[in-house]
């Protein structure tokens, strides 16, 4: 029989272990749920001053006299004029409603007591505080080929069109830049960054150049943005190829959203790198990056050099 007590043990604390903090918006319409646990004192944090508790075998305590009075269910607490309700079980089957006068409003509240995961910490807040579904949905950025040709457009001739339409360019930022990032076949260099919040949106201006003897041909849909250690895909680029033999073009990218539809958020002053899929003929340590794999050997540009570190301490002497 000391197996089964000791399995029932660890049981009861990994379920208080687990214990909830969670947050849910008050409902004046069905009975709001709460788990409680032995021995466990939960916590309920209103939005208003509760003005009163009320409920079949729920008792208020006194915390001059800690007596539970008989027939009590589910103790309770809440210093006057407080927002804050404290609730445990008296014991471990109790099930009882308990009645919240909370800004003018009643709110019934269903508790129980067994080995469900027990609500620790629960704050609740007004119906009018949370967020809809629909909320959701229309928070969410809109993908859309026209629109981001019209970011595009907005990007490059921004200096032009914000004095003139300033409802266009409304949460607008722009910064110069230098990233580059090189393969040892092509050669990328973001220049300019322009962000749009309201569409979650980023546009990156800058150049490729061709380190190679041939002309460069590559598939724009593979490229991908390194924004500081995180790989994003491009929504929109425009690049001028096949790309001449030691020239450098012109290159603007558009990336939005996130890979999940949500929105996300990139700050501007994070570093853009622009990383082409391997050109036609070539191979490129980009490729390793982009989630492919090298036929064969691949060029890695040669790192700039370290300057050597001198061996003896310079004395500085000191001023008369």
């Amino acid at each position: 029989m000391a197996k089964p007590t000791s399995t029932l043990i660890v049981l009861l604390a990994a379920g208080v272990a687990q214990g909830q903090i969670v947050t849910k918006p008050l409902s004046t319409t069905a009975p709001m749920q709460i788990n409680l646990y032995p021995g466990v004192v939960t916590t309920l944090y209103f939005p208003d001053k509760v003005a009163g508790v009320f409920g079949g075998g729920v008792c208020a305590i006194d915390p001059s006299k800690p007596s539970i009075p008989a027939g009590a269910v589910v103790a309770e607490q809440h210093p006057v004029g407080s927002q804050v309700v404290l609730l445990q079980p008296v014991t471990k089957d109790s099930h009882a409603y308990m009645t919240v006068l909370v800004g003018g409003r009643l709110v019934l509240f269903e508790l129980h007591t067994g080995l469900a995961v027990p609500d620790i910490a629960v704050t609740l807040t007004n119906q009018d505080e949370t967020t809809t579904p629909g909320e959701i949905r229309a928070a969410r950025p809109v993908y859309n080929q026209e629109l981001l040709v019209g970011l595009l457009k907005r990007a490059r001739d921004a200096r032009i069109l914000e004095p003139l339409y300033p409802d266009l360019y409304q949460g607008y930022a722009v910064r110069d830049a230098d990233y580059t990032s090189d393969s040892g076949v092509m050669k990328t260099t973001v220049k300019r960054i322009h962000r749009f919040s309201k569409e979650d949106a980023l546009v990156l201006e800058g150049t490729v150049q061709n380190e190679t003897t041939k002309a460069l041909q590559f598939d724009g849909r593979a490229a991908t943005v390194m924004v500081a250690n995180e790989g994003h895909p491009i929504k929109l680029l425009s690049c001028l190829r096949p790309i001449p033999p030691g020239k450098t073009v012109p290159i603007e990218v558009v990336i939005q959203g996130d890979y999940d539809g949500a929105r996300a958020n990139l700050s501007i002053e994070n570093e853009f790198r622009l990383q082409l899929p391997e050109p036609e003929g070539f191979q490129t340590v980009w490729s390793l990056k982009n989630g492919m794999q090298t036929k064969g050997p691949i060029s890695i540009p040669r790192p700039c050099p370290t300057p050597a570190i001198p061996l003896t301490q310079t004395k500085v002497e000191k001023e008369q």
